[in-house]
């Protein structure tokens, strides 16, 4: 079962994109993500991060049993403090990453902040190992919201709205104090690089400080911020994510998170990671900076010397270094800075150099004066505007007849889909295609989709403008932006397609 933000609403109706995340329906952009990206770096996001799970530990034991089951060391966290620490197994690798805030009153009580993928399992693991331990476990990711503000106008937006002097919460420190009137706890962290706060409160008034936020922000130039730009922004800075970086196949010491591990204590994988320390690394997590336009994908093969090395662990474009970026495993051998390798893309190659993590660090990058309002974030989310002059297959390519030839392409749904589109790898003259089978694909910074013919028949032209132009294809996907020309063999099958009445329905439909 999927679940669903209590802000989904507010979400839909300001035009964002629902996509299913670590169990929820959860909006992965407004706007274009790389447009919502630079906003954060320059002005101030709000990101619902309702889904994230959310414990409380209560009792005497309650320091006693999380640190047997998280890496760092909580005797040196002081009362509102946070540390970043891991659930590893016993073999040492990792479960979960998670943050643990320690009580700023009661001090002997902590909080924690957990993936969303891992609520269920985190828990399942922490109370099986709580034994007779003295403490009382309370998962209270439905009762608490969770809001996240970012960017370098963040403290301006939640000052307005907040009795707590922020100038005095360092980073990595929580507090209890008063939004809006009411009683919450506020953190300053971030998964962005940037400066930021964490607000967390009862969830029935979530809506209104969704909206009141909105609002204090305005003239600072806030923008809701889906889940797209959060993943750019996070590889930006080097941060991990669940699932990618890290798994149960990988160890912390690898990932580069040992700063996050304190073998000096006891907890559950200590042993097998010092162990690990001391019999040396055979790979580690390094970054890439790639040379043109594709993005490395999840599971892309490092190559080197034609030898497979490694595999890709999140790509993105980044707006920092305007090009494409990437993390993955290198053996040690390899894992040098400036090393050139080859990430492999079927039987296509990204050339790549690694690079330091992060990619990106706070004061590096100068302000800029990117200017997005909220009502540019409404869309016509899966209202086609298909013309009436062609035919549509499902997956979103229509076909024109032009005298004896049919032009290919695709609609102003499957462009806003995709949205940030970075390349297009297109047939030559003379390929034979069949109606229903790839011809080629189509990368936008968050996946890559293949092309299904709409017609079967030999590709007579190809539009070359579109593999340095693609914003023809997103300004104008049924004129400048046309794919293809193409010889049908008979009809081509055009029978076969939807008319533009019938293809709107379906894409309204697909878009629910």
């Amino acid at each position: 079962m999927v679940l669903e933000t209590p802000l989904r609403s507010r979400h839909e109706a300001l035009g964002a994109r629902m996509v299913p995340f670590g169990g929820w329906n959860m909006p992965v952009q407004y706007a274009p993500i790389l447009d919502e990206a630079r906003l954060v770096r320059s002005k101030v996001g709000l990101f619902d991060l309702c889904h994230m799970g959310r414990f409380t530990f209560e009792g005497p034991d309650a320091e006693t049993l999380l640190q047997k089951v998280l890496t760092n060391d909580l005797s040196k966290i002081k009362p509102g403090v946070i540390r970043y620490a891991l659930i590893c197994k016993e073999d040492g690798t990792v479960i979960d990453d998670v943050l643990v805030y320690r009580d700023p009153d009661t001090h002997g009580d902590f909080f924690l902040v957990v993936n969303a993928s891992n609520i269920d399992k985190d828990m399942a693991w922490i109370v099986s190992h709580a034994g007779d331990l003295d403490c009382k476990i309370t998962d209270r990711s439905q009762e608490l919201a969770m809001l996240a503000l970012q960017g370098p106008r963040s403290v301006d937006t939640l000052q307005k709205v907040c009795d707590v002097d922020l100038s005095s919460l360092g980073y990595y420190k929580w507090t209890y104090g008063k939004v809006l009137g009411i009683d919450c706890s506020i953190s300053r962290t971030g998964y962005t690089g940037e400066d930021g706060f964490e607000v967390y409160f009862p969830q029935a008034r979530v809506e209104e400080f969704w909206d009141e936020l909105l609002e204090a922000g305005t003239e600072f130039g806030i923008a809701p911020i889906g889940l797209g730009a959060r993943d750019a922004l996070r590889l930006e800075a080097g941060m991990s994510l669940y699932g990618h970086e890290i798994d149960e196949s990988i160890h912390p010491l690898e990932a580069g998170l040992s700063w996050a591990v304190r073998l000096g204590k006891d907890f559950i994988g200590r042993d097998a990671l010092a162990r690990i320390k001391e019999e040396g690394l055979s790979r580690k997590l390094v970054g890439f900076l790639c040379e043109g336009k594709r993005v490395p994908r999840q599971g892309y093969d490092i190559a080197s010397k034609s030898d497979k090395v490694g595999f890709v662990c999140s790509g993105t474009w980044s707006t920092v270094k305007d090009a494409p970026i990437a993390t993955g495993y290198l053996p040690l051998r390899l894992a040098e800075a400036g090393t050139r390798v080859d990430i492999m893309v079927k039987d296509k190659i990204i050339p790549a150099e690694v690079v330091p993590l992060p990619f990106y660090k706070r004061e590096s990058l100068p302000s800029r004066g990117l200017a997005l309002s909220i009502p540019e974030f409404n869309s016509k989310q899966g209202r086609s505007m298909a013309p009436s002059d062609r035919k549509y297959q499902k997956s979103h390519e229509w076909a024109l007849p032009q005298g004896d030839l049919i032009a290919v392409g695709i609609s102003d749904v499957a462009v806003e889909q995709l949205s940030d589109l970075v390349y297009i790898e297109l047939p030559a003259v003379g390929t034979s295609l069949t109606q229903g089978e790839a011809f080629g694909e189509i990368e936008s910074v968050k996946a890559v989709s293949d092309l299904l013919s709409p017609v079967t028949g030999e590709v007579i032209e190809v539009n070359e403008d579109l593999a340095d132009e693609l914003d023809k294809l997103s300004s104008s996907p049924y004129e400048a932006g046309w794919m293809l020309k193409v010889r049908p063999e008979g009809t081509g099958g055009m029978e076969n397609l939807l008319d533009a009445e019938a293809y709107a329905k379906h894409a309204a439909e697909d878009a629910h």
